[in-house]
């Protein structure tokens, strides 16, 4: 229930850090492609899990581009947000099985 409470408050901060900070400033000063890849890198790590390191790095990059192309930190937020409810989802009708 923590969790329920927390994370719709932390995405928009992490949106913020990895797409509207560090993504926006690296693309400037190493390229796009660079920058994303550093940025999903970034964002992967941050959460501290080994286990779920690859498939975060690849939501880090998939965060990036719908940032890029929409050029607003919104889409991202709302894609991020819809992960989060299908990941709690699934845990909570595992847990209930």
């Amino acid at each position: 229930m923590v969790a329920l409470a927390i994370l719709p408050a932390l995405m928009p901060l992490e949106e913020w850090v990895f797409r509207g900070i560090v993504l926006r400033r690296l693309t400037g000063k190493i390229g796009l492609i660079a920058a994303l890849i550093v940025s999903a890198a970034l964002f992967a790590a941050a959460h501290l899990s080994l286990s779920g390191l690859v498939w975060r790095f690849v939501a880090g990059l998939l965060l990036g581009g719908l940032y890029l192309w929409s050029q607003s930190l919104w889409p991202p937020i709302a894609a991020h947000f819809a992960f989060n409810v299908v990941l709690l989802l699934s845990a909570a009708l595992a847990s209930a099985r």
